[in-house]
């Protein structure tokens, strides 16, 4: 059975009770994360998950609040893999880190993979690649840890025996920065569909338009749409048209929270909720 951790349910302004949003999907002795904003390394622990589980990591595009704790991630797990040097004053055998962990379980606890694999928009993966470098994170110091950063586009980009992972592009990022047109920015942003255990999670990540992500998200069993630049009632009204079977609502401003707070009976009529942080739903 795979679940949905929300480790971050908030945007990319400051809000009470709600961080960066990271989703984190949990399964076997594995967990993926979509985006992966500040604290997320620290989250995971919070909510009893294995920093060292996590394999893949998707970035949908490059805004900070979406990328800002990958160096930290990676800095953890490398810790936990590679114990070899005299600050590793904890690691992952010591009974004080174990006892508070419940993902992996215990029979799937010494099952996780040694790789971190970070998949970002083709064109940035040198630069990420070089950021981890300066973080010390680079192959003369890894024992049986390693990290792979892998480009990718539109479709699909990932497939195991786990995850199906699909790329959908949107406009957010061309429509957020017009003037970089031309320049050597890439503007490439996207939003992803998990396959897992058979049935199919959409993540819409930003938007330029919610109808977007229309064509992908009428076949989903539960989609991850954005807050941030929508309001309530026009959120409602798009999961309406496009007869959305579960929605969850993700990436909250501040400022839509009363409008959410004032649409709540007819969102949850609509089986819409709107995520907080720390919520775990089954697919």
């Amino acid at each position: 059975m795979t679940k949905v951790l929300v480790l971050g349910s908030g945007a990319a302004l400051p809000a009470k009770g709600r961080f960066n949003t990271t989703l984190a999907f949990l399964k076997g002795a594995r967990t993926l994360l979509l985006d992966c904003a500040q604290p997320a390394s620290e989250l995971l622990f919070h909510h009893g998950v294995d920093t060292a589980s996590v394999d893949t990591v998707v970035l949908t595009h490059l805004h900070a609040d979406h990328v800002t704790s990958i160096g930290q991630l990676a800095h953890i797990k490398h810790h936990y893999i590679d114990p070899i040097y005299a600050r590793a004053l904890l690691t992952r055998t010591d009974p004080t880190y174990r006892s508070q962990i419940r993902h992996p379980a215990a029979e799937d606890y010494d099952n996780i993979q040694n790789v971190l694999r970070i998949y970002v928009p083709a064109g940035v993966e040198k630069v990420i690649r070089d950021y981890l470098a300066v973080l010390y994170l680079r192959p003369e110091v890894f024992v049986n840890f390693s990290i792979e950063v892998l480009p990718f586009g539109e479709g699909v980009f990932h497939d195991d025996p786990d995850f199906t992972l699909t790329a959908i592009p949107n406009n957010h990022i061309r429509e957020y920065y017009p003037e970089l047109e031309g320049t050597d920015a890439v503007r490439d942003s996207y939003s992803i569909l998990v396959e897992s255990d058979g049935r199919k999670t959409l993540y819409s990540s930003d938007l330029a338009a919610i109808e977007e992500i229309e064509p992908h998200a009428g076949a989903a069993d539960l989609v991850f749409i954005e807050g941030a630049h929508f309001p309530a009632e026009q959120l409602l009204a798009f999961v309406k048209r496009a007869g959305l079977k579960r929605v969850a609502v993700h990436h909250i401003l501040s400022l839509r929270e009363q409008g959410f707070a004032e649409h709540a009976d007819a969102l949850a009529a609509a089986n819409v909720v709107a995520t907080h942080d720390g919520l775990e739903i089954e697919i």
